[in-house]
């Protein structure tokens, strides 16, 4: 099994979201936790600068590998076929003011 960190944001974003969502979203998270860097699409992919999405349902984690250890850096409902770029930049600062 590998760790799972989260932002607050991310905590506080989750907290947010129905029942249905929620319960989709911990299950990729889970995912994760239990398959770590060989999970890949539909459930995670690769975005650019070292960030990965996970994916659970229409709402995307951003998230970054350091190790056998992943932070969950941000979270949002993505309504287009694209992540936006201001929420991959928004993880990338967030990356930066966490690193370890």
């Amino acid at each position: 099994m590998y760790e799972i960190l989260q932002t607050a944001e991310v905590t506080d974003y989750l907290d947010s979201l129905n029942p249905i969502d929620h319960k989709s979203a911990l299950t990729a998270v889970k995912a994760l936790e239990m398959i770590g860097p060989d999970l890949r699409r539909p459930f995670s992919e690769y975005l650019r600068d070292g960030i990965f999405e996970l994916r659970a349902r229409k709402h995307r984690i951003l998230y970054r590998r350091h190790g056998s250890k992943f932070t969950l850096l941000t979270g949002f409902f993505k309504k287009g076929r694209k992540v936006p770029d201001k929420e991959i930049e928004k993880a990338v600062e967030i990356k930066k003011q966490i690193s370890c």
